[in-house]
């Protein structure tokens, strides 16, 4: 039907009336009616209208504190925003908004208010907002911890907005590192990055285009009362600019907001980057990762290499750590040229003689700053793209995690991809699987603890102390620290170049050159140093638990040696089968040697473990 001014304002005087007459069920099918009628006759506001538009507004309005009595909120709101439209008496509404949702719960708020601004970091504490300067109420909307804004200036319900958390499976977390959010008042674009950075230590920078609006939002209670605390709000870029000079903060890469103001973020991205490179104004009390790079007469590849690490967009979360090792040949000008670089990331250390890898390997670790050490071979490269993938991971670590291991892009492999509990599982997975020193990550401060630079500074006479530290930091950390494996590749690898290794001749009519480490003896020594290791781990106190560690170790022996084998002595004169049985003969003096005086109470245990050895023997011997 088509509704005169007379005829609505009849219709709603009747409905009233019923209501008085406590005609509920009636009175709720006739406001229904009307409703129905009016979006019919498609009514629209008109501002030539004024008295029509009064009316309309009054239906509303009537419909809706109706609504409110009997406890039907959502479409309660439903109508009011319709006697809203209409010009509703601005005077009437402040009154009842103000007496059924406000009043009833304003000491909640202001307490809600008070607490959460405690923690949030406000860049400049000349935009705080005491509880009565806010310029919004918070409506509450029936539903649990969902409201509205009331703006206190136009006396306007605005948008509805949520505090309850989004546990949708498909909701796509931001990645890696911390948030910089344009907002122009919108709680949503707030809340979706606190949901992303939820039990994460990421923080999220907020340059806030309507300061009172956001605050006003703190009202309400959020379902984690540690995540407002990660907010650290802006008006003005000059206050975010000096925020990043002034602190060691990380810079948040990660950009929410328009266009226009994008190229600002780039900008200032730029100037503090550039800003934090200068020596003066390096913080580096939270370094996340040392990449370490011991070298020896490769000074061009190890100058190359820091250029390379250099160039990364990371300033307060790395450091280059670089020690030379008392280099004499004609590269030595180019570990100059690398303690000369003007770049507060980068550490220079040399010695003046030769002291050996592992000592070198030792003073990178013993110089570095960093949470985490990445050992690096100078001739290798650190993929700067798959980088902040590590650094997030580094940032988000558990305090028990002691060993990370990535991938190389060739020799350098993970044996397992996962999060591995320390002791006998973590020794099973990872015990002699990083022969390649690149890729290796350990925590610094579970090195320091369990003092194990010190360990392999005090015990080179032991061959895999000499030839392979990070080995043993490995098997060491294993028992008593958790490792990562990663399916990460950050390392490419370099051609190889001659070492100070290679000086060995094998055979005797046909020779050959070939590094110690990987010679029959060279292995062997490695061997019953290993085993002095395995034998002095705790974990090892118990028997099966270190004969599970050393067949594994007399299978590793004998592949390398089977390897050296098919590499180098195949061309030589020597009797390539002899080699491989006296490697087994080793490993089953050294079996004998721990069973010493046990045999007897152990007979079954030996000779199982005898029957494994000769049977990787057999196996590997025939491969040859």
């Amino acid at each position: 039907m088509k509704y005169s001014t007379e005829e609505l304002i009849e219709s709603v005087n009747k409905v009233n009336k019923l209501v008085e007459d406590g005609l509920f069920h009636e009175a709720y099918r006739e406001f229904n009616q009307i409703d129905s009628d009016l979006e019919a006759d498609h009514y629209s506001f008109s501002e030539n209208n004024q008295n029509n538009n009064r009316i309309v507004a009054n239906y509303y309005a009537s419909f809706a504190y109706f609504l409110f009595s009997i406890s039907e909120y959502s479409k309660f709101f439903e109508q009011y925003f319709k006697a809203q439209k209409y010009g509703y008496s601005v005077k009437k509404k402040k009154k009842f908004i103000y007496e059924a949702f406000i009043e009833p719960n304003i000491e909640e708020f202001k307490a809600n208010y008070l607490s959460n601004l405690a923690n949030i970091q406000l860049a400049n504490t000349d935009n705080k907002h005491s509880f009565e300067e806010l310029p919004f109420w918070l409506v509450t909307t029936g539903s649990e911890n969902e409201y509205f804004l009331y703006n206190k200036e136009t006396n306007l319900l605005e948008e509805k907005i949520s505090f309850a958390v989004n546990k949708s499976e498909n909701r796509q977390a931001i990645p890696n590192s911390d948030i910089f959010l344009v907002n122009h008042g919108s709680w949503n674009d707030v809340k979706e990055c606190l949901e992303n950075i939820c039990n994460t230590s990421k923080n999220i920078y907020v340059m806030a285009n309507n300061i009172g609006k956001l605050l006003s939002y703190f009202q309400g209670i959020l379902p984690d009362a540690n995540q407002h605390s990660k907010l650290v709000v802006f008006t003005q870029w000059d206050q975010f600019k000096y925020f990043f000079q002034t602190f060691g903060s990380f810079f948040p890469r990660n950009y929410i907001g328009d266009l226009k103001n994008q190229n600002n973020y780039l900008k200032l991205n730029n100037e503090i980057h550039k800003f934090r490179l200068e020596k003066k104004n390096r913080f580096g009390d939270r370094i996340l990762l040392s990449i370490c790079i011991p070298s020896y007469n490769r000074g061009h590849r190890a100058y190359e290499n820091v250029l390379h690490c250099l160039d990364s967009e990371f300033d307060e979360e790395i450091e280059v750590v670089v020690s030379n090792n008392g280099t004499s040949n004609d590269t030595k000008d180019y570990y100059k040229k690398i303690d000369m670089i003007n770049d507060s990331r980068l550490t220079y250390f040399s010695f003046e003689e030769n002291k050996g890898m592992a000592a070198n390997i030792c003073k990178v670790a013993e110089i570095a700053q960093g949470k985490f050490i990445l050992l690096l071979s100078d001739e290798d490269l650190v993929d700067l793209k798959k980088l902040e993938d590590l650094i997030t991971i580094l940032r988000e670590n558990s305090e028990e995690l002691g060993i990370i291991r990535v991938r190389s892009d060739k020799q350098g492999l993970v044996p397992y991809v996962g999060f591995v509990r320390s002791g006998i599982e973590a020794l099973r997975k990872f015990m002699l699987t990083s022969n390649y020193l690149s890729g290796n990550i350990y925590c610094r401060k579970r090195l320091i603890e369990n003092d194990l630079i010190e360990f392999i500074k005090n015990n080179l006479v032991n061959e895999t102390c000499f030839y392979y530290p990070h080995m043993v930091w490995e098997i060491k950390l294993a028992q008593c620290s958790s490792i990562l494996g990663l399916d990460l590749v950050l390392v490419r690898e370099g051609k190889a170049e001659k070492t100070e290794f290679e000086n060995t001749s094998i055979g005797e009519l046909v020779q050959k050159k070939m590094p110690y480490y990987a010679t029959f003896e060279g292995r062997i020594g490695q061997h019953e140093g290993f085993y002095e290791i395995i034998k002095g781990l705790e974990i090892c106190d118990d028997l099966d638990i270190f004969r599970e560690l050393y067949k594994k170790l007399c299978w590793k022996t004998l592949f390398l040696v089977s390897l050296s084998i098919r590499v180098y002595y195949k061309d030589t004169d020597i009797d390539i089968h002899c080699l491989m049985e006296e490697t087994y003969k080793v490993c089953i003096r050294y079996l004998d040697r721990f069973f010493y005086g046990k045999k007897s109470s152990n007979k079954y245990k030996y000779t199982e473990d005898q029957k494994a050895i000769w049977q990787y023997f057999i196996n590997l011997k025939s491969q040859i």
